[in-house]
């Protein structure tokens, strides 16, 4: 699976304020410690590994046909600053906010962001954008909560999102619900058995919850494809021998 893309844009057009943008995923940083106690310290959890960011979806913003082209912080600032004029000047569609909150999100600007997508809410409370991408914000503020309750609405509108569901399981990890993310990644793992890293957070929950067999079994799966699993193995099956 390949979850990065160029973020793509066109200029806004300022004359009636319909501003067209094309964005082909917004990537930002999420930095979220995986406590426990296994030696396993302060994992940066993602889809892929653990050194990836996560996604910030904005379908609604994808133009096709449009020019690729990688932006700066300052072009995101300018983005924002074109919004602000846009929202001010007119109504205030949830598209609007959409937008901006997109750019507070490359940013890292998550407060301003979350504002923006609870605007976007209000008037839209369906939309799975700001639903999602709220969820991450969320996150981001270590507010594990408030981002599960977000990525679950987002689920039952697209229950078979990969993303939602991983990030679900992030927060469920973090708010101590082992078994509840151990259930998002065996329908991960349903959806695309090729993906190594899902058989490796699996695996460390399971052990987690002293499933030590389970945990080995995980990653057995994949010890040729991550150096992750093949290291677990070699320090924690020696559990198994010993009892």
């Amino acid at each position: 699976m390949q979850y990065c893309f160029k973020k793509t844009i066109v200029k806004c057009i300022k004359a009636n304020f319909l501003i067209k943008t094309a964005m082909k995923t917004l990537i930002f940083t999420l930095a979220l410690a995986f406590s426990c106690t296994l030696g396993f310290s302060q994992n940066l959890i993602s889809m892929e590994n653990s050194s990836e960011e996560p996604l910030a979806k904005n379908t609604a913003l994808n133009n096709a046909g449009a020019t690729k082209t990688i932006l700066t912080t300052a072009d995101y600032k300018t983005l924002v600053k074109d919004y602000t004029t846009a929202i001010k000047s007119t109504a205030g569609t949830p598209e609007l906010y959409n937008k901006r909150a997109a750019a507070y999100l490359a940013l890292k600007d998550y407060k301003e962001a979350i504002a923006d997508y609870n605007e976007v809410l209000k008037k839209d409370k369906v939309n799975y954008d700001a639903l999602y991408n709220r969820g991450l914000a969320k996150m981001k503020t270590r507010d594990f909560r408030g981002g599960l309750n977000d990525l679950n609405r987002a689920l039952k509108i697209t229950p078979t999102d990969q993303e939602a569901l991983f990030y679900r399981a992030v927060c469920k990890s973090n708010l101590f619900d082992n078994k509840g993310a151990i259930r998002d990644y065996t329908t991960l793992i349903s959806l695309d058995s090729t993906n190594a890293n899902f058989y490796y957070e699996r695996g460390i929950l399971y052990y987690e919850t002293y499933n030590t067999k389970a945990a080995l079994a995980d990653w057995a799966k994949i010890s040729d494809k991550d150096p992750r699993a093949a290291k677990a193995i070699k320090k924690y099956g020696k559990e198994l021998e010993t009892k």
